[in-house]
């Protein structure tokens, strides 16, 4: 608050000026306008209630980050460069105030962590998914499985790890294999690049609760795929006609002609099937609601013959009902057993609060409508019917552990057996209150008709 206060009185100078000018292309594509952000400019004087409001009245995000950026804090004191870094620091977008300016970011970011590790004194750990807030202390797991725990307990990226190297016979192997027709064959094209990923995370809902840290998940997608050698490409915020209107546009994309394969990750809201855009669910006629089954369709050979006969790879990190998934002690009776549904209604009152996620009638059963043209994978993040758990600070289970399995395993297992190994690091993660064991299992189906390698 010192740099801001000194700054109040002051014209803001032709340096920072510049470096907003600069950086107006990557604060466009990338501010995210949620509540937190707006309340620090506004506590600090940057915004008055009317320039809020005409702010909120532009129709689309980037619109509203060209009015900020180019038509309101150049015209204020020096006060408003400090203020708008704090801002960023303050709603989690950490990596834009960055990129933007690395020293001021930094030390926002420390004085927000140490109040953040103050507050975490004095309340238990909140872990959450979709818009379900669960109060369970995490389980930590014996000594001998530390690494389990460091992965449970941490941001992927502050891990460490470095993607695995191809050797020449591995290399050699895969492509003996190709010949053969057992692999799809994966090839580099002229421009560097395997193929198109596609990442789409919605993090603020108009009428949803927040996902935070669904930026934790976008951001490490995007370094796992650039460093697999993809053409990388991120839409956030996007209402349900939106995503539509995008993946139409993607489909339609001439670059599928030239690329070996497709991979679309979805980060959103989600239930019984559906991905929700940030306008929310379909209870009340919003049409923010999308199936599943329609996305992947829509990238079937088909309907899109840039990708016919290609490996198409959808993840998707979003809920699936509204049920807690449980495990219980080997000991325990069936009679003592406290079911999905019953937990997930509140009915143990003293472990969990939950809120359902989308439309709460979901069903027991995903209606897996899998399109009739092959070639396609879908991993969900949970099982039909169940809760997705994501950590605010660390990210998703599901996308933490995808991310590990690739970087250890890109170049010796192929797709498959990756995901199988994410289910079985999954199955380690543990929320405990009281002898109730609060897990998750992801599910995978496949139309695949030959294995699926990353290549270097």
């Amino acid at each position: 608050m010192n740099n801001i206060t000194k700054a109040k009185s002051i014209a803001m100078t032709a340096e920072h000026r510049k470096i907003l000018q600069n950086n107006t292309v990557t604060i466009v594509k990338n501010l995210m306008f949620s509540e937190e952000f707006v309340s620090v400019l506004m506590r600090d004087g940057i915004l008055t209630p009317e320039e809020k409001e005409r702010i909120e009245a532009e129709k689309t995000r980037s619109d509203k980050s060209r009015y900020l950026i180019m038509d309101t804090l150049p015209r204020r004191s020096d006060a408003a460069y400090p203020a708008f870094i704090e801002a960023l620091v303050e709603s989690r977008q950490d990596s834009l105030a960055e990129e933007i300016d690395s020293t001021l970011a930094s030390k926002f970011i420390e004085d927000r962590d140490k109040n953040d590790e103050k507050i975490q004194l004095q309340r238990p750990v909140k872990v959450s998914e979709a818009s379900v807030d669960f109060v369970w202390k995490p389980y930590h797991l014996d000594e001998s499985k530390t690494w389990y725990c460091k992965l449970f307990e941490s941001n992927i990226k502050d891990l460490g790890i470095e993607l695995c190297k191809m050797t020449p016979d591995r290399k050699k192997n895969i492509e003996e294999m190709m010949d053969k027709k057992k692999v799809y064959r994966i090839i580099r094209h002229n421009d560097g690049f395997f193929g198109r990923a596609v990442i789409i995370s919605n993090q603020f809902y108009t009428n949803m609760n927040p996902r935070p840290g669904s930026d934790i998940d976008c951001e490490n997608l995007v370094k796992l795929f650039d460093q697999l050698n993809f053409r990388t490409v991120v839409h956030k915020e996007l209402m349900g006609k939106e995503i539509k209107k995008f993946l139409e546009e993607e489909r339609n994309n001439e670059e599928h002609l030239q690329y070996s394969l497709f991979v679309l990750c979805i980060l959103a809201h989600g239930n019984n099937n559906k991905v929700y855009g940030i306008d929310g669910n379909d209870e009340n006629g919003s049409d923010g609601a999308i199936d599943i089954s329609d996305i992947t369709s829509w990238f079937s050979g088909v309907q899109c013959p840039g990708l016919a006969g290609k490996p198409k790879l959808f993840f998707i990190q979003a809920c699936q009902g509204g049920k807690v998934m449980l495990s219980v002690s080997p000991k325990q009776r069936n009679s003592d057993r406290p079911s999905s549904t019953a937990v997930a209604s509140g009915d143990v009152r003293n472990a969990v609060t939950v809120h359902p996620d989308g439309n709460p009638d979901y069903t027991d059963s995903l209606p897996l409508n899998i399109p009739e043209a092959a070639d396609l994978l879908i991993a969900y993040s949970t099982a039909p019917g169940y809760i997705s758990w994501r950590h605010p600070e660390y990210g998703s289970w599901f996308i933490r552990c995808l991310i590990y399995v690739i970087l250890n395993n890109a170049y010796e297992e192929h797709v498959f057996d990756m995901l199988t190994e994410v289910s079985r690091i999954i199955s380690h993660f543990k929320l405990k209150e009281g002898n109730i064991y609060a897990v998750q299992v992801p599910q995978v189906v496949s139309t695949l008709t030959k294995k699926v390698f990353f290549m270097s």
